[in-house]
């Protein structure tokens, strides 16, 4: 069976929930794949062919979502458009589902919530589908049956978690996924699952109190476990570092002890982890820093003392924390500090204590975010009941680092935003400039947006290309998504005055014709040659391309254009190469498949980048290489193998039984970029023009 994940996001990460689930049911033979979707403020009439695309090439059985409560807007929608296109069932997990499932399972899109650990629910789950059998009574899994839900018990916690194979991380992109962390590349890694304490804001105390082995709640992997899974990655990755994404790494003390005696002896590899303050003995920092870590992260929350422990539930006195910081940093570590801002029953006075707190142990990096409410947990539970909770700025909210959701009546909204980055300032003392620089970056980017917006009136006037790409591929010939309105989301191309190249060509090939598009790639002009009345097929050897094209309802059909043709001969009235006979090494064969599948009379449209345009004649008279193939390698590189003049051009199709009729090119251009043009001189000189296009008769 096949299950397809799909993670909305409003940055890229790699879901370390996903890549377990993945790699447990593909030890058990299922396949499994993955969408990440990089979302704005809605899901919108691009993401949708993003998920179009993926659904039509994996296929999937079942489609799964892992939510957060801020993501749970978004699932919704996409949801709404799988079951209304594609009517696959659905199942939701993660945090949201799990401390919510009654909102999740009750929307109409929704067939199944997952709550807590899904490897064996998932397991069972496919299983039964594939056997064809009732699955209704799966442990940790509601249904939708007849209208009823069917609420199932918890299975108890995986407790051996040295049972589970290791994350997943080939269907990510993975090494992707590292780049981004700059020169070092931290491979994240999890020797943990739990967390022994209680916090009032965190979902870990509401998910324990779910499983009937809660006290085995907290768990490692073994030393040896991790230590493998690292040796593995190192294999398959190039990476810098590791950075551990426990809660605690220091929780369990003769595991940590094992850890730092064998990890130095496996790896010269730098590592980074997570510490409660008062684990953070001045023995056991030693030891961290003497197998290799170079930062420890802790948790201040707030330096508000009766915050801290009334609210948070966080039993840690300000002089414990100040005591961790002295023993990291006598150690020889690097410390941030992670604390929030915006908490019930704050003040401007425990704002301040904050700020203040954090400015004495004077953190290497300090990460402030804004208090979230989440549901299901102690603290968003008094939020909810309070009416706290702005429902306008919560459907709005998509991450909650920078603005809150609540209206408190200790603290405005203006106060908490100028509290946060205050807080974050203070790693100023510590003499990091990353936030200086960070600020000012910022300050500069949003100049740059509002003088964009002012000098091209408006956002949308200066998309980038490829979003505009898109846009074309999803005029108003798309009628794949029923669910949103196409008008919003395109706007139509002017080809007199932007693409010469295609209204030359769909002049050539006219209406009311039999038309074979040769290397269709998406179908953005072969549904432009249909629209025009033609009976038109495409050919193209991209599985993904071939995707993109099918949403727009044309008949595609896979081919590799050095092979035979799979059509019949004689079968069509005109054959459209559009800039495809370059790539091409065999252009003679290329061009007697043109011929056997064209009927006698027939015509072939044909445009290709010109050899002898009017600036590579320029370049070539300064001793300049008018061409950019100078290697495959280089990432200036088209992948052309030869290019064309006209004379070359007219020999070759002569001899292959062709006779040009026309031809015509686009633009004669006068530097490199395209902006200095001429229309009247291609008309007049085409063989100065940037685009070779002609059209040209069968005679044998």
């Amino acid at each position: 069976m096949k299950i397809l994940f799909i993670m909305p996001l409003d940055y890229s990460v790699y879901p370390f929930q996903i890549g377990a689930l993945s790699a447990f049911l593909k030890k058990h033979k299922h396949k499994t794949d993955y969408l990440e979707l990089i979302l704005g403020r809605e899901f919108n009439q691009d993401d949708a062919l993003l998920v179009a695309r993926k659904i039509e090439s994996f296929q999937p059985h079942l489609i799964g979502f892992s939510s957060y409560e801020m993501s749970f807007e978004w699932i919704k929608d996409i949801a709404g458009f799988i079951k209304a296109e594609y009517n696959l069932p659905i199942i939701v997990g993660g945090y949201h589902a799990t401390l919510v499932p009654e909102e999740v399972i009750n929307h109409s899109s929704i067939d199944m919530v997952c709550r807590g650990e899904g490897e064996y629910a998932l397991l069972e789950l496919l299983e039964g589908m594939e056997q064809d059998r009732e699955t209704v009574a799966i442990k940790n899994i509601w249904f939708k049956r007849n209208g009823k839900i069917i609420r199932n018990g918890m299975r108890p916690l995986i407790e051996d978690l040295d049972r589970l194979p290791f994350l997943d991380r080939n269907s990510f992109n993975y090494q992707e996924q590292l780049n981004r962390y700059g020169p070092k590349r931290y491979l994240g890694m999890m020797g943990s699952r739990g967390c022994p304490f209680n916090c009032s804001y965190c979902s870990n105390h509401a998910f324990r109190m779910l499983y009937p082995n809660k006290e085995r709640y907290f768990r490692w992997r073994s030393v040896d476990h991790v230590l493998n899974e690292i040796e593995e990655c190192r294999r398959e990755f190039l990476f810098g570092g590791i950075s551990f994404e426990d809660d605690i790494f220091t929780g369990i003390g003769g595991w940590l002890e094992e850890f730092c005696e064998k990890y130095p002896k496996r790896f010269a590899l730098p590592f980074r982890c997570n510490a409660r303050p008062e684990t953070a003995t001045f023995e056991r920092m030693t030891m961290l820093k003497e197998a290799g870590c170079e930062s420890v992260s802790f948790g201040i929350e707030s330096g508000d003392e009766r915050i801290r422990k009334e609210v948070l539930r966080r039993d840690i006195s300000n002089s414990q924390i100040r005591e961790a910081f002295r023993n990291a940093k006598r150690a020889g570590l690097k410390v941030r500090s992670y604390s929030m801002v915006g908490l019930p029953h704050e003040t401007r006075s425990s704002l301040l204590r904050t700020i203040l707190l954090n400015f004495k142990v004077a953190p290497h990096e300090v990460q402030t975010t804004v208090f979230y409410p989440f549901q299901g947990t102690s603290l968003g539970k008094l939020c909810y009941e309070k009416n706290w909770v702005d429902w306008e700025r919560k459907k709005e909210a998509k991450i909650y680092a920078n603005d809150s959701i609540l209206n408190l009546p200790t603290i405005s909204r203006r106060e908490i935003q100028i509290a946060k980055w205050i807080n974050s300032a203070t790693a100023l003392r510590s003499g990091n400039l990353k936030i200086a620089k960070a600020g000012i970056g910022l300050i500069i980017s949003r100049l740059k947006t509002v003088l964009r917006r002012k000098k091209v009136g408006g956002w949308k006037e200066n998309d980038s290309y490829k979003v505009e790409k898109k846009r074309l591929m999803l005029m108003k010939s798309t009628n794949k998504f029923s669910e949103f309105n196409v008008q919003k989301f395109t706007k139509p191309i002017n080809y007199s005055s932007s693409d010469f190249r295609l209204k030359e060509v769909l002049d050539l090939i006219g209406t009311g014709k039999k038309v074979l598009d040769i290397g269709c790639y998406d179908g953005t002009v072969t549904k432009l040659i249909k629209d025009k009345g033609n009976d038109v097929t495409g050919l193209e050897i991209s599985d993904e391309a071939i995707v993109l094209a099918k949403v727009k309802d044309l008949q595609i059909i896979k081919a590799d254009l050095s092979q035979e043709f799979p059509v019949p001969d004689n079968a069509f009235d005109v054959v459209f190469a559009g800039e495809v006979i370059e790539h091409i090494f065999d252009t003679d064969g290329f061009l007697q498949e043109i011929s056997r599948v064209l009927k006698n009379n027939g015509h072939l449209v044909l445009t290709t980048p010109n050899l002898a345009t009017f600036g590579r004649r320029l370049l070539l008279l300064f001793g300049k290489n008018p061409l950019i193939e100078n290697s495959i390698r280089d990432k200036n590189s088209s992948g052309h193998i030869r290019y064309f003049t006209k004379g070359s051009l007219s020999e070759l199709l002569c001899s292959n039984g062709f006779k040009i009729d026309k031809l015509v090119s686009n633009v004669v251009n006068f530097n490199l970029s395209g902006t200095l043009r001429s229309r009247l001189l291609a008309k007049l000189f085409p063989t100065l023009g940037s685009i070779l296009i002609l059209k040209a008769s069968k005679r044998f």
